[in-house]
């Protein structure tokens, strides 16, 4: 509760849940190490979380409640099992200054398949084999929005794929939606 989480050494997740809650602005996780977490849940009546390390969360990333989660130029890891929930327009992932979200997913044939509920719906005839999808917020060339994905499938021929990408209102960097 209005505090922060730094871990220079092991921390064993098991299958549990770590819930950061409060309302001030110091939220935050550290270390030397990166943190691997079962469920992370964030439950913030006002301001968010910045990330000072690395972190993994192999189950559920959980936005219940917070303003933003701020990647800080770090990095999450949902690997091959983990997934984002609740996000939204008034409690979601930002890294303007760096930094990115992935989830690693075996895509075979994939009908709108959303890997780690990341915003980047695929579907192809063509089995992708294990898939990364990545997901950072920085604008790129030519003032796009701030959302940007990579999507790196081990069988990268003929995919002939279709990709939805979603973004939020905030993300459109002065974009209209037409553009």
């Amino acid at each position: 509760n209005d505090g922060g989480f730094t871990n220079n050494g092991t921390f064993t997740k098991s299958t549990s849940t770590f819930i950061l809650t409060g309302s001030s602005a110091n939220s935050f996780i550290a270390g030397s190490s990166t943190t691997d977490f079962y469920n992370l849940s964030i439950n913030k009546s006002t301001f968010g979380l910045t990330l000072n390390s690395h972190i993994t969360v192999s189950n559920t990333l959980d936005m219940m409640s917070m303003d933003s989660l701020f990647l800080n130029n770090y990095t999450i890891n949902l690997g091959t099992a983990g997934n984002l929930n609740g996000e939204s327009a008034t409690k979601h992932i930002t890294g303007k200054t760096g930094g990115y979200i992935e989830a690693t997913r075996t895509l075979n044939a994939p009908s709108n398949s959303n890997p780690g509920n990341l915003g980047a719906a695929i579907s192809s005839a063509a089995n992708m084999g294990s898939t990364i999808v990545r997901r950072g917020h920085v604008t790129q060339a030519n003032g796009s929005v701030f959302r940007y994905y990579d999507i790196i499938p081990t069988n990268n021929t003929g995919l002939n794929a279709s990709l939805n990408f979603y973004y939020l209102e905030a993300e459109l960097n002065g974009n209209t939606e037409a553009t």
